[in-house]
Protein backbone atom coordinates (compact mmCIF):
# COMPACT_ATOMS: atom_id res chain seq x y z
CA UNK A 1 0.00 0.00 0.00
CA UNK A 2 3.36 1.77 0.41
CA UNK A 3 2.36 4.30 3.45
CA UNK A 4 3.70 4.55 6.44
CA UNK A 5 1.81 3.62 10.38
CA UNK A 6 2.81 6.54 12.58
CA UNK A 7 3.24 5.61 15.94
CA UNK A 8 0.04 7.05 17.03
CA UNK A 9 -1.10 4.32 14.82
CA UNK A 10 -2.43 6.42 11.64
CA UNK A 11 -1.07 6.30 8.45
CA UNK A 12 0.58 8.92 6.27
CA UNK A 13 1.53 8.55 2.84
CA UNK A 14 0.15 6.17 -0.05
CA UNK A 15 -3.23 5.90 -0.92
CA UNK A 16 -6.70 4.58 0.54
CA UNK A 17 -10.18 4.72 -1.51
CA UNK A 18 -13.05 4.71 0.86
CA UNK A 19 -16.46 4.41 -0.71
CA UNK A 20 -19.66 5.48 1.86
CA UNK A 21 -21.71 7.97 2.61
CA UNK A 22 -21.99 10.95 4.72
CA UNK A 23 -24.73 12.26 6.88
CA UNK A 24 -26.53 15.57 8.16
CA UNK A 25 -28.82 16.05 10.54
CA UNK A 26 -32.24 16.72 8.40
CA UNK A 27 -32.50 20.85 10.26
CA UNK A 28 -29.47 21.42 8.03
CA UNK A 29 -30.40 19.49 5.01
CA UNK A 30 -33.24 21.67 5.04
CA UNK A 31 -31.78 24.79 4.95
CA UNK A 32 -29.91 23.85 2.01
CA UNK A 33 -33.12 22.59 0.45
CA UNK A 34 -34.04 26.31 0.78
CA UNK A 35 -31.12 27.14 -0.95
CA UNK A 36 -30.21 27.44 -5.13
CA UNK A 37 -29.97 25.32 -6.83
CA UNK A 38 -31.77 22.79 -4.76
CA UNK A 39 -34.54 24.88 -3.70
CA UNK A 40 -35.63 24.44 -7.58
CA UNK A 41 -34.60 20.55 -7.74
CA UNK A 42 -37.44 18.63 -8.62
CA UNK A 43 -36.17 15.13 -7.63
CA UNK A 44 -37.65 13.64 -4.75
CA UNK A 45 -35.80 13.86 -1.29
CA UNK A 46 -35.24 11.36 0.88
CA UNK A 47 -35.19 12.20 4.38
CA UNK A 48 -32.88 10.89 7.26
CA UNK A 49 -36.46 8.97 8.40
CA UNK A 50 -36.70 7.70 5.06
CA UNK A 51 -32.98 6.81 4.40
CA UNK A 52 -32.93 2.90 5.28
CA UNK A 53 -28.51 3.20 5.01
CA UNK A 54 -28.69 5.61 7.58
CA UNK A 55 -30.68 3.61 9.87
CA UNK A 56 -28.63 0.61 9.50
CA UNK A 57 -25.51 2.92 10.03
CA UNK A 58 -26.99 4.90 13.18
CA UNK A 59 -27.56 1.45 14.57
CA UNK A 60 -23.97 0.65 15.19
CA UNK A 61 -22.01 4.58 15.46
CA UNK A 62 -22.94 7.96 15.17
CA UNK A 63 -22.91 8.41 10.98
CA UNK A 64 -23.37 12.14 11.42
CA UNK A 65 -20.98 14.86 10.44
CA UNK A 66 -20.19 17.40 13.00
CA UNK A 67 -20.66 21.22 11.83
CA UNK A 68 -20.54 24.75 11.95
CA UNK A 69 -21.62 27.32 9.46
CA UNK A 70 -19.11 30.16 8.04
CA UNK A 71 -21.30 33.10 8.39
CA UNK A 72 -24.63 34.27 9.28
CA UNK A 73 -26.28 31.82 6.75
CA UNK A 74 -25.68 28.57 4.91
CA UNK A 75 -24.78 30.57 1.82
CA UNK A 76 -22.12 31.44 3.54
CA UNK A 77 -20.47 28.22 3.59
CA UNK A 78 -20.55 25.46 5.94
CA UNK A 79 -17.12 23.94 7.69
CA UNK A 80 -17.82 19.74 8.37
CA UNK A 81 -16.00 17.24 9.76
CA UNK A 82 -16.22 13.69 10.92
CA UNK A 83 -13.64 10.96 12.01
CA UNK A 84 -13.85 7.19 10.49
CA UNK A 85 -11.39 4.07 10.80
CA UNK A 86 -10.32 2.22 7.82
CA UNK A 87 -9.43 -1.26 7.32
CA UNK A 88 -6.12 -1.49 5.45
CA UNK A 89 -6.10 -4.87 4.53
CA UNK A 90 -9.33 -4.83 2.98
CA UNK A 91 -10.91 -5.69 -0.42
CA UNK A 92 -13.81 -4.87 -1.96
CA UNK A 93 -15.17 -5.03 -5.74
CA UNK A 94 -17.22 -1.84 -6.00
CA UNK A 95 -19.51 -0.77 -8.97
CA UNK A 96 -20.54 2.34 -9.24
CA UNK A 97 -24.71 3.42 -9.30
CA UNK A 98 -23.79 5.78 -11.94
CA UNK A 99 -21.41 7.73 -14.14
CA UNK A 100 -21.16 11.15 -15.50
CA UNK A 101 -20.10 11.38 -19.16
CA UNK A 102 -19.54 14.75 -21.49
CA UNK A 103 -23.11 13.48 -22.60
CA UNK A 104 -24.58 13.90 -18.42
CA UNK A 105 -25.45 11.43 -16.48
CA UNK A 106 -25.09 7.49 -17.38
CA UNK A 107 -27.03 4.66 -14.95
CA UNK A 108 -25.34 1.35 -14.50
CA UNK A 109 -28.04 -1.06 -15.23
CA UNK A 110 -26.09 -3.64 -13.65
CA UNK A 111 -25.35 -1.71 -9.87
CA UNK A 112 -27.55 -2.97 -7.42
CA UNK A 113 -29.51 -1.15 -4.82
CA UNK A 114 -26.99 -1.58 -1.77
CA UNK A 115 -27.76 -1.73 1.56
CA UNK A 116 -30.88 -2.65 1.57
CA UNK A 117 -32.07 0.19 -0.67
CA UNK A 118 -31.97 4.00 0.67
CA UNK A 119 -35.27 4.60 -1.00
CA UNK A 120 -35.15 7.61 -3.70
CA UNK A 121 -31.94 8.81 -5.38
CA UNK A 122 -28.79 8.69 -4.79
CA UNK A 123 -29.18 4.69 -3.89
CA UNK A 124 -25.67 4.05 -4.31
CA UNK A 125 -24.13 0.53 -4.36
CA UNK A 126 -22.47 -1.41 -1.03
CA UNK A 127 -19.21 -3.24 -1.24
CA UNK A 128 -19.04 -6.79 -1.77
CA UNK A 129 -16.94 -8.96 -0.07
CA UNK A 130 -16.14 -9.61 4.17
CA UNK A 131 -16.67 -5.95 6.13
CA UNK A 132 -13.76 -4.84 7.84
CA UNK A 133 -13.72 -6.26 11.12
Amino acid sequence: MDATLNANKTLSGGSITHVGQVFFDQDLISLVETKEPYASNTQELTTNAEDNILAGEAADVDPFAEYVLLGEDVSDGIFAWLAFGMDTTAVYNVTAAASWTSEGGVENENAGAGGGGGGAPPNGTAPTGAPPS
